[in-house]
């Protein structure tokens, strides 16, 4: 039987955050290291996430990835703020990621270098990423 209003929904169930243990993934070697969690899984997430198109990959959900690829031959003053919500969107879905903040962008001819900062629940990420325009 349910129950009639939501406040006796919210009473029956009890929301807790899964770990988030994962494989360690060591890029240069192409292979998995072991496992790891906390701010180090959250910094591996967001480089998956912003190295993976969004709707390309049928195994993902439509929430995961990025749209960077749809900015290409976008003017840089306007690529800029665009560039900000696409890394903002793709990192968002993320719950452990509590914000983003602190863009500084540089054009070096067709490519654009910019740096942010990831709020976590367990800490601050300094990233840095670099896109064709």
């Amino acid at each position: 039987m349910l129950p009639e209003n939501g406040d006796d929904l919210q009473q029956a169930f009890t929301l807790a955050r899964q770990p988030g243990l994962t494989f360690g993934l060591d890029f240069q070697a192409g292979r998995v290291t072991g496992t790891i969690d906390g701010l180090e899984a959250v910094r591996q997430a967001v480089l998956l996430a912003l190295q993976t198109e969004r709707f390309f990959y049928e195994i993902f959900t439509p929430a995961y990835g990025n749209e960077l690829h749809a900015l290409v031959g976008t003017a840089p003053p306007l690529s800029y703020a665009q560039l900000r919500q696409a890394v903002t969107e793709a990192l968002s879905v993320d719950d452990r990621i509590e914000g983003i903040s602190g863009f500084a962008f540089s054009r070096q001819g067709d490519r654009v270098k910019m740096s942010f900062t990831v709020a976590t629940i367990y800490g601050d990420l300094e990233e840095e990423m670099e896109v064709a325009l």
